[in-house]
């Protein structure tokens, strides 16, 4: 599934996807930024692995999702991260990001 700007690659109960972490934001929200890229904004900083937590349960509270199925799967030490959601149909999924990015 293609969204202006950025892609969700659906397989299964797999969805991967680019993400860009903004860490030591005002709040937590998913948003396409004005390229048009998926971004992240954390309140946790970037230092000792917080903005990936910080991004994990975000992603796992939002979703309703154990934080088990949340995997950076590159990019850990990077803002642009890969990340892959297990867990649940790719459709549902996918649903899910479509209503958190508005």
């Amino acid at each position: 599934m293609t969204q202006p700007g950025f892609e969700f690659q659906a397989e299964g109960e797999k969805v991967t996807f680019w993400l860009r972490v903004q860490p030591r934001a005002r709040r937590e929200r998913l948003m396409a930024d004005p390229q048009g890229r998926l971004r992240l904004q954390v309140t946790a900083p970037p230092a000792e692995g917080r903005a990936n937590e910080a991004c994990v349960r975000y992603l796992a509270r939002s979703l309703r999702l154990p934080a088990s199925a949340i995997e950076i799967v590159t990019g850990h030490r990077s803002a642009r991260k890969l990340l892959r959601i297990t867990g649940r149909s790719a459709r549902k999924t996918l649903e899910g990001l479509q209503a958190l990015i508005g």
